[in-house]
């Protein structure tokens, strides 16, 4: 199984509150895969990485709309989304 289809069957499993030092492992894990992804020619660059902000580490805003790129997701990834989604919206609603 690829890194980020046992990354989505593990997301299932969290109980949509993680740590701080989850967060990060997950962020080590998906950036070691695209860096892989970009080395073996199947992205053309890592179009998911984080940049420094003031000291923290946070997805930027691409400053033109020919910056925005599309992420192809295998189907467990997207469905693992979806879900993460789905859930957030009924937190939302009982919160």
């Amino acid at each position: 199984m690829h890194a980020v289809g046992v990354i989505a069957l593990s997301l299932r499993d969290v109980a949509w509150h993680p740590s701080d030092r989850l967060v990060e492992q997950v962020h080590a894990v998906l950036r070691k895969a695209l860096q892989a992804a970009v080395r073996e020619e199947v992205l053309q660059r890592n179009v998911a990485k984080l940049q420094r902000v003031g000291g923290v580490q946070q997805a930027v805003t691409p400053k033109t709309r020919r910056s925005h790129r599309t992420v192809p997701l295998i189907e467990i990834c997207s469905e693992g989304l979806r879900s993460h989604k789905r859930q957030q919206a009924k937190e939302r609603l009982l919160g």
